[in-house]
């Protein structure tokens, strides 16, 4: 809304007060790091809700550090935060801010993390090598140490909680992923990646020095934790991999040109009223860090169950449920991506000023106010809101009661006796002056 180059018709100049839009707030101010927006009073929606929203104005802030903006809450400067708060569970603990559960994992499941490999590159192509990386990583150390237990592991077809009805637990169990370091040697050993000259390190079966890059951008503290938690588990069984952190713009450069070995991401792995929007995101869009397909995964069979999915209509649940099944098979043979664990809609929110938050006693909307998700229920969240304190209001007296004679103005009395202090010095000076003039006359 505020990115004013996409409106080149509607916003007259540039200038952002002359956006247009059926929306609870207009843009008031648009600066390099924060935004304004300020509330349409006479908004439609005021008519079918029965009010506006709470606040008059809403300053967006841009933060490029979560330790920045876990401060910011801290210190009263930030009152809804959607970033991911380092040491937020502790805070919701000590009654600092609210979360939407009171306890763990106290965020709704929003989207699926995933390790994506670049299937186009070498060892990568190989499902077996994939499967090893797989048994190698321990998702429930990055979940207990850089989530601090507010994230849910994934289960290993990336299917959200909102998404029970389509899991196929009989396959699930039939495969039986789970984290086991001596089941990935295994693979390992058997697919053919030896330590063969002895260094300490594995090599691919064809001898050739093997090493596994991690890239998450920089500053994205659970992400870096996480990359560099997954190279020790890699490391540990026997793979030279390394965490390194880019910034965004390379971050996406490298998934972009598909230079990259391994990625952390979820951009569209979002809750939806099905699976589809997930999977095509996943394995059957053109590869980009903006449309997704990051592992530039290829099967064909793969992406025609996908685009037989989306073809469904939602009540159809049992054509959905089979589609959905044969998905899974192909994911749990071929694993092209790994769902590692479901990131929280993340939401903390300081009640300093404001109140009325959604939470698990509560639960009008999902909290979150991020691009491209306010309709998840942003929206509602903002006509909940009510301030932490009202202002006293004045009773009326009644009309019986003796009204106190009022008490002397001394402001009027001051002026009053200024006055006449200058009318009598007035009238000395002129008395003075007078015989004096007469005097000059005679002369």
């Amino acid at each position: 809304m505020t990115d004013l180059g996409k409106w080149p018709v509607i916003a007259e100049n540039k200038d952002p007060t002359k956006l247009l839009g059926s929306g609870m707030y207009k843009v008031l101010y648009t600066g390099d790091d924060y935004f304004i927006l300020e509330r349409v009073d006479n908004w439609w929606g005021k008519d079918v809700f029965g009010k506006l929203p709470g606040p008059k104005y809403i300053k967006g802030v841009i933060v490029y550090s979560n330790q920045v903006a876990a401060n910011m809450l801290g210190a009263g400067e930030l009152d809804w935060s959607t970033f991911y708060i380092p040491g937020g569970p502790t805070m919701v603990q000590k009654g600092y801010v609210v979360s939407f559960y009171s306890k763990s994992p106290y965020y709704l499941s929003a989207n699926v993390a995933f390790l994506f490999l670049n299937t186009a590159k070498k060892p990568f192509n190989d499902p077996n090598f994939r499967k090893a990386l797989y048994y190698a990583i321990d998702i429930n150390k990055i979940i207990n140490s850089a989530y601090e237990g507010a994230v849910v592991a994934s289960n290993p077809v990336g299917l959200l909680p909102y998404w029970q009805q389509y899991l196929a637990t009989d396959l699930l169990n039939q495969y039986g992923y789970k984290y086991d370091p001596q089941k990935a040697k295994q693979i390992l050993d058997q697919a053919g990646y030896k330590d063969v000259n002895g260094d300490g390190w594995r090599e691919t079966p064809d001898g050739k020095p093997l090493k596994v890059t991690i890239i998450v951008p920089y500053g994205w503290t659970d992400w870096m934790f996480a990359a560099i938690s997954i190279a020790d588990d890699l490391k540990a069984v026997g793979i030279n991999a390394e965490a390194v952190f880019p910034d965004f713009g390379a971050y996406v450069e490298q998934i972009d040109k598909g230079t990259y070995d391994a990625a952390i991401n979820n951009f569209g792995s979002f809750a939806a009223p099905t699976p589809y929007q997930l999977y095509y995101w996943a394995y059957n869009a053109t590869p980009g860090i903006w449309t997704g397909n990051m592992g530039r995964y290829q099967n064909a069979k793969l992406q025609q169950l996908i685009t037989q999915l989306g073809k469904i209509p939602p009540d159809q649940t049992d054509k959905m449920k089979s589609v959905l099944r044969d998905i899974q098979q192909i994911l749990l043979d071929e694993m092209p991506a790994l769902p590692l664990w479901l990131n929280g809609y993340w939401f903390l929110a300081s009640q300093k000023y404001w109140t009325g938050w959604p939470n698990e006693n509560n639960p009008y909307a999902v909290p979150t106010n991020w691009n491209g998700q306010w309709q998840h229920g942003g929206l509602l969240v903002l006509l909940n809101l009510k301030p932490a304190t009202q202002p006293a209001q004045q009773q009326p007296q009644p009309t019986t009661q003796p009204t106190a004679p009022a008490g002397p103005d001394y402001t009027t009395i001051g002026i009053v006796i200024v006055v006449l202090v200058i009318i009598v010095i007035a009238v000395y000076m002129f008395l003075r002056k007078k015989p004096k003039k007469e005097e000059a006359g005679k002369k």
